[in-house]
Formats: C-alpha cells, structure tokens, sequence
C-alpha cells in the first residue's frame, strides 16, 4: 500500500504546480499584452441622427488592412505603413476618415507641415493598433436596432509638446477666399486672435460641433497619467520642408518661414569730455560763459548811466554859473576856475569807468 500510494502523491503534486505555471504564464501574456495595447473600437455600428457613424466597441487586438483601406493609410498616414498591417479600424472608417481629412485641407492645405502635424494624431487615434495605451472608452452605449455597442465618448491623452507644437505650425495660415486665418474657422467662436493650443483641441473634439461624431476630450500631459502613456506624434515645424516634394509654408502661413533682418548696427561711443557727456558738459561751460557775459554787461551798462547822468548834472550847474556871470562881470574867473575843477573828477570817473569796463 504504501508502494502505490508514493506514486499517486507526486502525480498530484505534478499537475498543481503545472496548473500554477499555466496560470502564471496566461497571466504574464494578460499583462505583457496590456503593456502593448490593444484597440477600443473596430468598424462602424451605429449612426446618430445627424447622419455621423459611430464606432463599434472592441477591445480586441488589431486586425489585418487590405484592399481600399491600404490605399487611404498609404495616402494619409504614410508613417503606419509596413509589411504586415494591422489596424483598429475597417475600410469604411478609413473612408469617413479621409473625407475628414480632406475637409480640414480646404483651410490648411496651403501649408503642408501643418496639415500633416493635424493629421499624424488622427491617424493614430482612429487606426492605431495600441489605442489602449492613449485613450480610454468613457461613454459606451447601445444601439437598440442592431443591439451592437457603440463608443459615444473618449478620454484622449497626449503630449503638451504635440498640441503647441501643432498649433504653432497653422496659426498663421490663411484663407485667401475668405480674407481671413483658418483658425478663424476652425476654432470656433474663439476665432484665430484668441486661440490657444487647448481651446482649438477642444473646439475640435466638442460634438455639438457638427462634423464631430461623438465627445473627444483631449488631455495634455508631459507624464504618464495612470495606465495611459500620452500619444507624442513627431511635429514639422512650419519653417521646414515636409519632404522632397513638399516645401516649407510660405512667410505669409508662417512667421517663422520670413526672412530675418539683419542685425541693428552698434550703437556709436558716447562723445565724453572729462568722463562726463561731452555734450552736457560743452552745454554747461556755453551757459556758464553766457551768464558771465550777460551779467558783466547789465553791471557795466549801470554804471554808465550813472556816469552820463553825473555829467549832465555837472554841465547843468556849469550852465547855471555861467549864465549867473553874464550878469557880474567879476566872477567870470571864478565860473572858469569852477568849471576846470568840475571836469576833473568827471574825467577821472570815465577813465575809472572804462577801465573796468
């Protein structure tokens, strides 16, 4: 008994440890495929009543392109392309995406980089095969016709750096048939003088905004937000050619494609006398010499007067004497003597007078 029973107790002990392994590894692959994403919708089941399509919930793994469907990828997402394609989205998404596209061409085709830098983020937002990783089903509903499960709403994560960069890229592109920018179009009742980054994304993921299909709620992140990794599409800057066959915007669709002017020459060395401005010092000495000038002449003038009005006096009193003598005879001596005594003072004060003038 004891020889049979041996036997039995390893079997056992055999099959719980390859069960624990089979659980280990099932739950290493659940993990494994998690961290590579998988989609969350795939083909088109419902329509609302304002004629958009809907996308059918799955959160299946991608599923092979072919057909019609390579065209449109090729055409739009060139990026995507490889030997073996794999999607989250059917050929008629592929369709409803690129008649999108080619609305927003009518306003931004006029600058290529900025068009493909739009793009790039919905391309990987309705085909990519890892849309687990960057957006997150927050409305699923029903449809009651075909009992099918429709997405009506999404949680979007990407990267700050893309949403600047790609504004920054079609801020300035202009509609010429319509004299005015395309963010004045396309960014809602903000227009293109007060669009920002966050509220042209969110203008365009709004659903009463009629040519969007259900709620898209755009999240700039710089970091992982919980499970999701935000979607980091490359961005061409406006300045710069897309490709060989496509050129860099022009000066008027980009600022940065304008020519720069050339660097404003030095400014000339100071003119200094003394380590002071020159001028101010030069100003200085001619309103200092002035004054002098001025005041020398109010004081000499002064004295002058007063000169000219002494002698006037001393004639006067001459004058008088004079005529007083006409009537003695006897004192014409003394007038003359008085009148040589009178000029001598005066001649001394004019000779003083203008020597200090």
């Amino acid at each position: 008994m004891q020889r049979t029973a041996i036997p039995k107790l390893k079997h056992k002990n055999f099959i719980s440890i390859a069960i624990m392994l089979a659980l280990f590894f099932m739950s290493f692959l659940a993990v494994t495929n998690a961290e590579e994403g998988h989609c969350i919708w795939y083909g088109q089941c419902h329509t609302d009543q304002m004629g958009r399509s809907q996308n059918c919930y799955y959160t299946g793994e991608a599923k092979p392109l072919n057909g019609s469907g390579l065209e449109i990828l090729a055409r739009n997402c060139p990026h995507m392309m490889s030997n073996d394609v794999r999607t989250c989205c059917d050929v008629n998404q592929l369709e409803t995406f690129d008649t999108n596209i080619k609305l927003a061409a009518n306003f931004l085709a006029r600058c290529p980089s900025c068009l493909d830098n739009l793009v790039k983020h919905l391309c990987e937002f309705t085909c990519s095969p890892k849309q687990s990783l960057f957006m997150n089903a927050t409305q699923i509903e029903v449809n009651e016709d075909t009992n099918n499960t429709y997405v009506n709403a999404v949680d979007v994560f990407i990267t700050n750096k893309y949403l600047q960069g790609t504004f920054t890229s079609c801020k300035k592109v202009s509609i010429p048939s319509l004299g005015q920018l395309a963010l004045d179009v396309m960014c809602g009742d903000w227009g293109a003088s007060r669009c920002t980054a966050e509220r042209w994304f969110t203008f365009m993921g709004d659903s009463n905004n009629p040519y969007v299909p259900f709620q898209i709620n755009y999240n700039g992140t710089d970091g992982k937000v919980g499970p999701f990794i935000p979607m980091d599409p490359e961005v061409t800057p406006c300045s710069k050619a897309l490709n060989e066959k496509s050129p860099a915007c022009s000066c008027v669709d980009c600022e940065s494609s304008c020519p720069v002017p050339p660097p404003a020459p030095p400014l000339p060395t100071p003119f200094k006398l003394i380590g002071y401005d020159g001028i101010a010092v030069i100003m200085t000495i001619i309103f200092i010499s002035g004054s002098s000038i001025f005041l020398m002449s109010i004081i000499c003038f002064s004295n002058r007067k007063q000169i000219v009005a002494r002698g006037e006096e001393v004639g006067r009193q001459v004058g008088r004497r004079l005529a007083a003598g006409l009537h003695h005879p006897g004192d014409v001596a003394r007038i003359a003597l008085a009148a040589d005594q009178e000029d001598s003072p005066l001649q001394s004060k004019r000779s003083s007078t203008c020597s200090v003038c």
